[in-house]
């Protein structure tokens, strides 16, 4: 990728080479040998992006159409590997990201997965990917055309950050000074960066830029019937 296309490689930090472009594994998926299939698909379509900002946008933008896959409840499993999220199309979002993430690494691309076990404000969880842009890690989703999804911004804006099962991890090939909080199925631990101040401060940019005061506070509220 480093001979093919136009990206300062010589500038990415080594630890991020070694944690976020080399690995082949990215989050709790079976291992499986992508890089080739993968790299067929999305090297044809950067080879006109002139940095890696333009490369990172086209390639998640175009997700879905480069690949057919796509988020559904009827997926088999939730943990799927890239190659197999090639083939069965119908992926959680964790199948997403971690396509996502070796899409990008495919063209020499820092990337990584970021997790939150739950929400606060309503059940499940999500994962979502961090590329490495102008020199830091910029949040990107799936099928998106911005850096920041709204609606990730939004909803971590109400996590609550002294519930350990609500705090935000960026997950690493290497020992990046903390272990994810749950079992992985092979018993394997998954080394990673707690990220939840970094994301709660876009939450709270967000929020600003979106006109809710400063001095206000998002209320969830859960209305139920009463029985008689």
């Amino acid at each position: 990728a480093a001979e093919m296309l136009p990206w300062e490689h010589d500038a990415l930090p080594p630890a991020v080479v070694q944690s976020a472009l080399q690995p082949d594994w990215v989050f709790c998926e079976d291992a499986c040998d992508w890089r080739k299939p993968v790299a067929d698909i999305f090297r044809p379509l950067v080879r006109e992006c002139a940095t890696a900002r333009e490369a990172v946008l086209t390639i998640a933008s175009q997700m879905t159409a480069a690949t057919g896959v796509y988020y559904s409840m009827e997926r088999r499993k939730a943990n799927m590997n890239a190659l197999e999220a090639l083939r069965e199309k119908k992926v959680s979002c964790t199948g997403q990201s971690v396509l996502l993430v070796c899409a990008l690494r495919s063209v020499g691309i820092p990337a990584r997965v970021v997790w939150v076990l739950t929400w606060n404000h309503m059940p499940g969880n999500h994962t979502w990917v961090e590329a490495w842009v102008d020199g830091g890690w910029q949040m990107i989703e799936f099928n998106e055309k911005a850096f920041n999804t709204p609606w990730v911004m939004e909803y971590v804006g109400m996590l609550d950050e002294k519930i350990p099962a609500q705090r935000i991890f960026a997950v690493g090939g290497m020992d990046t000074g903390g272990i994810v909080p749950f079992q992985i199925p092979d018993g394997r631990e998954l080394s990673a960066e707690d990220v939840t101040d970094r994301y709660r401060s876009l939450s709270r940019a967000w929020y600003e830029q979106a006109g809710l005061p400063p001095d206000c506070q998002r209320l969830m509220v859960d209305v139920r019937e009463r029985r008689e």
